[in-house]
């Protein structure tokens, strides 16, 4: 059932859709994707509402994750209806539905986001292994182009830009923030680390460490933890051979012999090829 929101601006529009509502409560851009009718695609549309009038109303192919800001500014996922292809237009409208920034990728879209006084927009990319793939889009919207095309760090469920800061937090699973500046650098190390641990269950700890230094990871207890809850449980992986040498160097790494000989053992049971095979022997000789 439709909410009642919702049912009002189905009156107003004359469509079916989803909306988002701007952020001091002006706004309502309500939206749905395209679809077939008797065998006929049908494009989808976006409607811009203000004061339980339509501003302007758009025809998209499949438009979807559509935000508007406190002043009216539209930013949409159009994802376009090739299902052949990886492939997504970035579009940007004023309040009078003037389009201000169409940009195609070449790789499916994700999330977006906008500042709340519209100076900067952004979109996310994936699924695609060329240049537009894994990549945070920022825009400069009141000079209608592109500022950056970085890597994207992480995996995050929304964004929050604040422009005056150059600044975009990248809300991870949880309510982690991972923060960056316009460049892709992180600038918010520790916060992240603590709410890492702190919060995060063992795939975002053991996500959090991937990639990090041998010795960074090695030095952290909290690794370690997180390693050994993968071994049991419900938090049991598979690839055990790999975990029980990871924890192994660990141990290695602090000294603990036996419990190095312990879990290097385990790992070479599982797997004679893991590559330890010849350290773990001259340990045990070593006893």
């Amino acid at each position: 059932m439709l909410r009642t929101s919702e049912k009002g601006l189905y009156k107003i529009a004359g469509f079916y859709g989803r909306y988002e509502e701007s952020p001091n409560g002006l706004y309502d851009v309500y939206f749905s994707g395209g679809h077939m009718e008797n065998d006929t695609w049908m494009g989808g549309k976006v409607a811009l509402i203000k004061d339980r009038k339509v501003l302007f109303t758009k025809t998209l192919q499949r438009p979807n994750d559509c935000k508007v800001s406190n002043n009216g500014i539209v930013i949409c996922c159009d994802w376009l209806d090739n299902w052949t292809e990886l492939m997504g237009c970035f579009k940007v409208f004023d309040n009078s539905g003037k389009e201000l920034i169409s940009i195609r990728t070449k790789a499916n879209l994700g999330n977006n986001a906008i500042s709340f006084d519209s100076e900067i927009g952004l979109v996310e990319t994936h699924y695609s292994n060329n240049e537009d793939g894994n990549k945070i889009f920022l825009f400069d919207i009141p000079r209608c182009k592109l500022i950056a095309k970085i890597e994207r760090p992480t995996s995050f469920v929304k964004a929050k830009v604040d422009s005056e800061r150059k600044r975009v937090t990248l809300v991870e699973k949880e309510g982690i923030e991972f923060e960056i500046d316009f460049n892709g650098n992180q600038t918010n190390y520790l916060k992240h680390y603590k709410q890492t641990i702190s919060t995060g269950d063992t795939d975002d700890i053991i996500s959090y460490f991937y990639g990090k230094p041998k010795e960074k990871k090695l030095a952290d207890k909290n690794y370690l933890a997180a390693l050994i809850k993968t071994t049991n449980g419900k938090n049991k992986r598979s690839g055990l051979d790999i975990i029980y040498r990871e924890i192994g160097e660990f141990y290695e790494f602090w000294g603990e012999t036996n419990k190095t000989i312990e879990y290097w053992t385990k790992a070479v049971e599982l797997n004679s090829k893991i590559g330890i095979k010849r350290r773990l022997n001259k340990l045990i000789a070593k006893k």
